[in-house]
């Protein structure tokens, strides 16, 4: 599973998309994780250490607290290992 992570243009967190859409149940990937302020069937936020992660069906994501684009890609890569979980993937 492959994403794109840009800065957004705001310069206030980082955009992620999928290569390809997904179909993510985000309420059922909620209960991968133990900080999750935010449990809606339209969006989750994830808190993580290295940032907090808002993830949507389609399975994009924004990312914040995350300074760098390494810290905002250990995010990404700790919800896409959940999403494969979910989704039958490798992991």
């Amino acid at each position: 599973m492959k994403f794109s992570v840009k800065a957004c243009s705001g310069r206030t967190g980082w955009d992620v998309e999928p290569e390809e859409p997904l179909d993510v149940d985000v309420k059922e990937l909620a209960g991968f994780f133990e900080e999750v302020p935010i449990d809606t069937p339209h969006v989750i936020i994830v808190d993580l250490d290295e940032g907090e992660v808002s993830v949507y069906p389609d399975g994009s994501m924004f990312v914040k607290r995350a300074e760098t684009r390494e810290e905002a890609e250990a995010s990404v890569d700790q919800v896409a290992s959940r999403m494969e979980q979910l989704l039958g993937g490798p992991d």
